[in-house]
């Protein structure tokens, strides 16, 4: 079974059709697979496959690759001996997993910093309230005692009804 993904550091490519992108299996053994090693290696210093590994064709020369006919359409295959040689024009792109997590970390980000904004600017209107009130203010202090006068009002009137009640009984 072809590797899934592309081992070469930077690139994780997987085949596409539409993209004209093909994965190739390293080969089993011999100075062939030394050479693909060594070439992954050049940026990843750590590279020590098991088993097989796979390089997409973006590495690869055009000359690399033979196609190969077959019922179902054709196949482009790499030839036998051929080398990855392409370390330009390719760029640096992101698993879809990993934009996931990218997106995700600056969307909390965004919302951890609107929410200290708006913690800040109800701060701020408190104060700012709480500041007016102090100076006193005469239209917000006017305001303020006829509310209170208002409520007391309020309660009196409560007060004689439920007596009113009583006094029906």
């Amino acid at each position: 079974m072809a590797p899934r993904r592309c081992v070469v550091q930077d690139c994780n490519r997987v085949a596409d059709n539409e993209l004209g992108i093909s994965m190739h299996s390293s080969p089993t053994n011999g100075s062939v697979r030394m050479q693909w090693k060594r070439f992954v290696c050049q940026h990843r210093k750590n590279f020590n496959p098991k088993g097989s590994f796979g390089i997409c064709s973006v590495h690869f020369t055009n000359d690399c690759f033979i196609r190969a006919v077959h019922i179902k359409g054709t196949e482009r295959r790499i030839k036998p001996g051929s080398l990855p040689t392409v370390w330009k024009n390719v760029s640096v792109s992101l698993s879809e997993r990993s934009r996931r997590m990218m997106m995700n970390e600056i969307l909390a980000e965004q919302e951890q910093d609107m929410n200290v904004e708006d913690v800040e600017l109800e701060e701020n209107a408190v104060i700012q309230a709480d500041k007016e009130l102090q100076a006193g203010d005469g239209v917000q202090t006017a305001d303020v005692v006829q509310a209170a006068e208002v409520v007391q009002a309020d309660e009196v009137m409560q007060a004689d009804e439920e007596l009113c009640d009583v006094d029906r009984v």
